[in-house]
């Protein structure tokens, strides 16, 4: 080895890269709980619109595009 790799070698070694301390689990990206419904009967239909939180439960901002799981039913 050279005497220029083995300077590259060392410089790369001595920097490193990342954080200091232990990894972290990747962030959930779970939304906050939603603070806003509104609910219309029209006919036969129910119109329900609500507001995505901006936060994860992490306090992390969401990531975007979004997908929204709704669903309907009796709670037992």
């Amino acid at each position: 080895m050279t005497r220029r790799a083995a300077a590259l070698a060392a410089a790369a070694w001595v920097t490193g890269c990342g954080y200091v301390g232990d990894p972290l689990p990747p962030a959930l990206n779970i939304p906050e709980r939603v603070r806003t419904v509104r609910a219309v009967q029209i006919g036969d239909r129910l119109v329900v619109e609500f507001t995505m939180p901006e936060r994860t439960v992490e306090a992390l901002p969401l990531k975007l595009p979004l997908r929204a799981d709704v669903r309907v039913g009796t709670h037992v």
